[in-house]
């Protein structure tokens, strides 16, 4: 079982995103894999820009193919323009959605993880032979320019 992610372009419309997704299943099938499931393709902002696009389309597939026709599928999807991003990664066959709430409940809090303010630091005040003697420091600077 594999998991097909991946990004369109948003120049197109509404009715050619369905086509194109259409199309990537068609390569999925003629490839000898089968389709378990999709996702219906929905507009998203990018998180950072893919060919100066700050928007996609964005859908997943769960197939199940061999591994040989990954690779020809992988290849066909660098063709298409229409691809901003895919990505196929191999999935469990037990896959199991986490559960957000058991998560968080046996997490333990980490020890010194508290978090403090920046101490504030008081600028120093310069005495006056300080001044004075900075100012001959600089003059010192100029002089050789």
């Amino acid at each position: 079982m594999y998991e097909l992610a991946f990004h369109l372009t948003p120049d197109l419309e509404a009715a050619d995103v369905a086509t194109r997704v259409g199309e990537i299943q068609q390569i999925v099938t003629t490839n000898g894999g089968t389709i378990a499931s999709a996702v219906e393709p929905r507009r998203i902002h990018l998180s950072y820009p893919i060919a100066k696009k700050h928007y996609g389309y964005f859908t997943v597939l769960n197939i199940e193919i061999s591994p040989e026709a990954v690779i020809q599928i992988d290849t066909q999807l660098k063709l298409d323009k229409n691809v901003l991003r895919f990505m196929i990664t191999k999935r469990d066959t037990e896959y199991k959605e986490l559960k957000i709430s058991s998560i968080q409940k046996s997490q333990k809090p980490r020890v010194g993880a508290t978090h403090r303010k920046p101490e504030f630091v008081a600028k120093k005040e310069t005495t006056v032979v300080e001044q004075k003697q900075m100012e001959v420091d600089l003059e010192k600077v100029l002089e050789k320019i």
